[in-house]
């Protein structure tokens, strides 16, 4: 999902008036998009309670390698 998002910020580069997230995730494959937006999700979903758990400082890295370990691992199976 970062690396999606990473490039976005990218693509968008200061200009405003794009969908610099549609754009990236337009040029990717099907598969991809669908597994963008299942990361997506479960981030939207939880990020209330990891800020709870790990604090403003931690959550995010933890909440990251969570959806990377999750979902890496529904890739590989």
């Amino acid at each position: 999902m970062n690396d999606i998002l990473n490039e976005a910020v990218s693509y968008l580069d200061g200009r405003d008036d794009v969908d610099a997230i549609g754009h990236v995730l337009d040029s990717k494959s099907k598969a991809v998009q669908e597994l963008w937006l299942e990361e997506a999700k479960y981030d939207d979903e939880n990020r209330r309670e990891y800020y709870e758990l790990f604090g403003p400082d931690k959550f995010e890295d933890a909440l990251e390698a969570d959806i990377v370990e999750i979902f890496e691992s529904e890739l590989n199976n």
